[in-house]
């Protein structure tokens, strides 16, 4: 019974990067990524990238293939959608803040002149 686990282990983690590989050429993208399945039904995701890995917890095949399908898309479009986004409105708050700043400070002073 365990050699048919790791039968079904084996093959489906080779049916995982089989279907990266492809993600990657048909895309062009996603090279640096690599997956790894970690069945886990316990889990309340399906699975998520961590750094360059694509962890799929899903147990059940099929589902374990759309999960990385899932997870290979999520990951290109934070990458290029959303961290750049992010970026912009860090670097727009910090200029934000210093503008407060350096009012809130020469009002400080003209205050602190009247007194």
């Amino acid at each position: 019974m365990a050699r048919a686990h790791t039968r079904r282990s084996s093959r489906q983690k080779n049916r995982l990067e089989s279907e990266l590989e492809r993600l990657k050429v048909h895309s062009g993208m996603g090279f640096e990524l690599s997956v790894r399945w970690v069945p886990n039904s316990s889990s309340d995701r399906h699975g998520e990238v961590r750094g360059t890995v694509i962890y799929v917890y899903d147990d059940c095949e099929d589902r374990a293939l759309l999960t990385l399908k899932h997870e290979f898309i999520d990951y290109h479009i934070s990458k290029e959608v959303i961290e750049p986004l992010i970026k912009y409105i860090n670097v727009q708050k910090c200029m934000i803040e210093d503008l407060i700043y350096s009012r809130k400070e020469r009002l400080v002073k003209r205050i602190l002149k009247l007194l």
